[in-house]
């Protein structure tokens, strides 16, 4: 398993995998549409091939999207059989129950208008 850490190179932070600096261009894809993910193989490739290496996948709850696991697991397969050597980073997608939302307001997102952040159910 890599290890990858950020830390100071040449005066700038950097994402270090296995003691090697990683260009600061990432990738977050969502490769889903009406429920299903849709891998663009030909369109990842060329991420790689312009020296794209850390992805950004995101990773729902199951109570919010149905299989979200698997959806994830075969997006990054997509990404992996396009892009062998790529790295993830996973961005996990964690919504509170909207009757926890009701019962804790002062923890939600506010902003300045007054308005919240929309829920999902």
């Amino acid at each position: 398993m890599a290890k990858a850490h950020v830390e100071n190179y040449n005066g700038y932070p950097a994402i270090m995998i296995d003691g090697k600096p990683y260009p600061p261009m990432l990738a977050t894809f969502y490769a889903r549409k009406d429920d299903q993910v849709i891998i663009d193989h030909e369109y990842y490739k060329n991420f790689g091939k312009a020296g794209v290496k850390i992805y950004f996948l995101i990773c729902d709850t199951e109570r919010v999207v149905p299989n979200a696991f698997e959806n994830f697991i075969e997006e990054a397969e997509g990404i992996l059989a396009a892009v062998p050597d790529a790295y993830f980073m996973l961005r996990i997608s964690l919504h509170p129950p909207h009757s926890w939302i009701e019962a804790n307001p002062d923890e939600c997102i506010n902003f300045s208008d007054g308005s919240t952040q929309p829920v999902k159910l």
